[in-house]
């Protein structure tokens, strides 16, 4: 039996562990309810952390949790399709995290990066996706890996990366494998690169 607070646990402390510095201002692009940044804080990050999220019921219950526990995250209500200059302090961050958010935008995935590469210069990313060839093979899984597999996200992703270093826009682009939930289910794929 799936025992989830040792799984958020690892998820947890996982994610602290792919940035080198703890001080780090970090804005997480699709923070849902805030769970990333929330995780960041418990395991000692003392950098600015905010978040940006489409849902306005999850920014709000991010900002409450936040309060409540006093965190000092903040979330504001942004699309990530529309970011502008004048909708977020850019300088203000140094990491810039896209956890599993581009999976759900496969359509906008080229516009999305020439937007927020042009838009955070000097910037290190962090892009953590689902990768579709290392999921287990279960028979619960099978789902997921089809419909990853049916928007190739993925290899748009890689491609449009591709193009942009290419490009001179991006650079010290990599990418490995990212175990993010252990024995609990399947792996990612974390893209890392600088602007």
């Amino acid at each position: 039996m799936l025992d989830e607070t040792q799984y958020l646990k690892f998820k947890s402390k996982k994610l602290a562990s792919i940035f080198s510095s703890r001080d780090s201002n970090i804005l997480e692009l699709g923070s849902g309810y805030g769970w990333n940044l929330i995780s960041l804080r418990y395991h000692g990050f003392t950098g600015e952390l905010y978040g940006i999220d489409i849902s306005p019921t999850a920014v709000q219950l991010c900002n409450e949790i936040s309060d409540h526990l006093k965190l000092a995250i903040k979330a504001q209500v942004l699309d990530i399709k529309y970011i502008k200059k004048d909708s977020i302090d850019t300088s203000l961050f140094d990491i810039i995290l896209i956890y599993q958010v581009l999976e759900q935008l496969p359509e906008d995935i080229e516009a999305i990066l020439y937007n927020i590469v042009h838009l955070f210069p000097n910037k290190k990313f962090f892009l953590i996706e689902s990768a579709s060839e290392l999921f287990p093979k279960s028979l619960s899984d099978i789902l997921t890996r089809i419909y990853i597999k049916k928007q190739n996200y993925q290899n748009t992703v890689l491609k449009n990366l591709r193009k942009l270093e290419n490009e001179g826009l991006i650079f010290n682009f990599g990418f490995q494998r990212y175990r993010c939930s252990g024995k609990y289910g399947h792996e990612n794929i974390i893209i890392k690169f600088d602007t």
